[in-house]
């Protein structure tokens, strides 16, 4: 595959030998993560002609179509990824996040639901109100159990500070 890449990337360790696809498409999301977005969707294009239903590429590929405008096409590429990889909480809340800035609430509130359902433990947007959804758009950002457990030893410890410091005017 090393076609996909052409000559630009200085950082590939063995230009002479082939790339695979999981090494080409971690340069994509290098490049999306660089925020040097039409580089990595020329790279996710190549990609995918190459291997046009790979569950990651096509995910990737969706967020990045999303990030280019290109909502459409990017919640078609998520939802496909989804199909082969239904298990995949956080491709789930992405692609709620996705709909929700689309606009489209009720299909939002269905993909974080599926996220939910599958890993409670590691979702990023939760409904607020108990769960129940009022209004398909009202979310809040949450944390995760383990988040939780390290901001209670940090409050604590930031406790015994105050107290220490109330008692040198005590």
């Amino acid at each position: 595959m090393q076609d996909l890449l052409g000559q630009k990337l200085e950082d590939v360790e063995e230009p002479s030998r082939e790339l695979t696809v999981e090494e080409v498409l971690e340069i994509a999301i290098r490049l999306q993560q660089d925020d040097r977005l039409a580089e990595a969707d020329a790279v996710y294009g190549q990609i995918l002609a190459a291997a046009p239903d790979h569950p990651r590429a096509l995910h990737y590929a969706g967020v990045l179509a999303h990030q280019l405008g290109r909502s459409g096409d990017g919640i078609a590429l998520m939802e496909k990824s989804l199909a082969a990889v239904p298990d995949r909480a956080d491709w789930y809340n992405n692609l709620g996040i996705v709909l929700q800035e689309c606009g489209r609430l009720d299909d939002a509130v269905g993909a974080y639901h599926r996220a939910i359902a599958l890993d409670p433990g590691t979702y990023f947007i939760h409904p607020v109100n108990n769960g129940s959804f009022p209004m398909a758009g009202d979310f809040q950002v949450v944390v995760t159990e383990g988040e939780v457990a390290e901001l209670r030893e940090e409050v604590a410890g930031l406790r015994q500070v105050v107290e220490e410091f109330k008692k040198q005017f005590e």
